[in-house]
């Protein structure tokens, strides 16, 4: 995935992981670190696109991606919260 949308999607999403709402420029920065996740894994095809993306700090990412049941579960949450933003 390209830097230069990476850091488009951590802008869009105010520098804040949408898990715990840290702000990942802050310390700890180690667990903290900003990271960009697929909603659609790219096993699954997901594509390295904006509305494909969130911001995670490291901690909730990792923590997501070692459970396939809250894996799924993030991902549609995300998905309804991406729905209700386009229809209004």
């Amino acid at each position: 995935m390209e830097q230069e949308l990476r850091v488009k999607v951590r802008e869009r999403d105010e520098y804040l992981c949408w898990e715990c709402r840290r702000d990942i420029r802050k310390p700890p920065i180690e667990s903290l670190q900003d990271s960009v996740h697929h909603i659609v894994p790219k096993k699954h095809k997901g594509k390295d696109e904006e509305n494909n993306l969130i911001t995670l700090c490291k901690f909730c990412h990792r923590k997501i991606h070692g459970n396939k049941k809250l894996e799924k579960a993030y991902r549609n949450k995300i998905f309804d919260f991406v729905m209700k933003t386009q229809l209004n």
